[in-house]
């Protein structure tokens, strides 16, 4: 072999070798990214209390779950709650008073930011209207065979769709305050001398309607005589 052929074949073994050193194309393969840590998606397990009553001031609430971090948000019907992270499976809140305005039942759920990250499923939460109470009415018995009479009712818990019952039957009520309510019993109920029951009773949760009245009404200390 000449002097020539020679340094060819180190000048080519030198060659492969720097290609082995630096990779196809000369340029060094840069280390894969990592992929991000992805946040959970945070679970309710419970809310305490379940409920609260209207005109209620600001109710501390505490949630029980999974999944929570410490930028986890609670929200009430997708509005952001002032909310502190306790724990991998603890966060407390505040529902404020001005959600409390009006009974209704709405959805608690609890939000965690991207990456990853999600919303958890909806747990109901009540706004409850309170249970009423009578102390006074104002005339407590009328004369027989009178005629229609205005009837002030004052007590507790009264909203603007409580309804002032007549032995049962629904009389056409104004509300006044969450202390007085009014009603009008008709002549035809005051015809005849007897004893009468006077009931308040409030909406269910939710419900702006009279139809449905709360299952817990308070009778109040009507002695009609005559």
């Amino acid at each position: 072999m000449n002097r020539k052929s020679r340094t060819r074949i180190l000048l080519l073994l030198f060659l492969l070798g720097l290609r082995e050193m630096t990779g196809c194309g000369g340029a060094t393969t840069p280390p894969p990214i990592p992929p991000p840590n992805l946040n959970p998606v945070p679970s309710i397990s419970s809310i305490a209390p379940p409920s609260t009553v209207v005109g209620s001031p600001d109710t501390p609430l505490k949630i029980t779950g999974s999944g929570f971090i410490s930028s986890s948000a609670l929200q009430w019907n997708g509005a952001p709650l002032a909310t502190t992270f306790g724990s991998a499976t603890s966060l407390s809140a505040t529902f404020p008073a001005s959600s409390s305005a009006t009974a209704t039942i709405a959805k608690l759920t609890v939000v965690n930011p991207s990456p990853g990250g999600g919303t958890s499923p909806g747990v109901d939460f009540s706004v409850n209207n309170p249970v009423p109470a009578i102390n006074n009415i104002n005339p407590a018995s009328v004369l027989a065979g009178t005629g229609d009479t205005v009837i002030a009712v004052s007590g507790s818990g009264f909203v603007a769709f409580s309804v002032v019952a007549w032995n049962g039957a629904a009389l056409n009520t104004t509300f006044v305050s969450a202390t007085e309510v009014k009603t009008t019993v008709p002549a035809a109920d005051l015809a005849g001398s007897s004893a009468s029951l006077i009931t308040v009773q409030n909406p269910s949760p939710g419900s702006a309607t009279r139809a449905v009245p709360d299952t817990a009404t308070r009778a109040g200390p009507l002695g009609r005589s005559f």
